[in-house]
């Protein structure tokens, strides 16, 4: 099974939020001994949030075995009218 390095990037800000701007990325590859971890060389924000990493981690896995090319998905926070915070990522396979 052919496993890729993936990267997450910020593609859109519905309304505003107070850790991510468009055009951030946070990078994962395989690590030591088959572990998959967060690549803190390539990946240059300082925080993750963890109402959007619950929504990321099953898409990510997917895009990791090569089940999909592409995926977008939005961040667990509703946006508006409930919230003034939503964000949309894109995540696919590192080339």
């Amino acid at each position: 099974m052919e496993i890729h390095d993936v990267v997450v990037e910020v593609k859109e800000l519905r309304k505003r939020c107070p850790v991510y701007k468009i055009g951030d990325r946070i990078y994962f590859r395989k690590g030591l001994e088959g572990s998959w971890v967060m690549d803190i060389e390539k990946t240059k924000i300082k925080e993750i949030c963890v109402s959007a990493f619950p929504a990321l981690v099953g898409e990510i896995v997917k895009v990791r075995h090569a089940i999909q090319d592409i995926i977008h998905v939005q961040c667990l926070d509703p946006g508006p009218p409930y919230t003034e915070n939503s964000v949309v990522f894109e995540i696919k396979k590192v080339e």
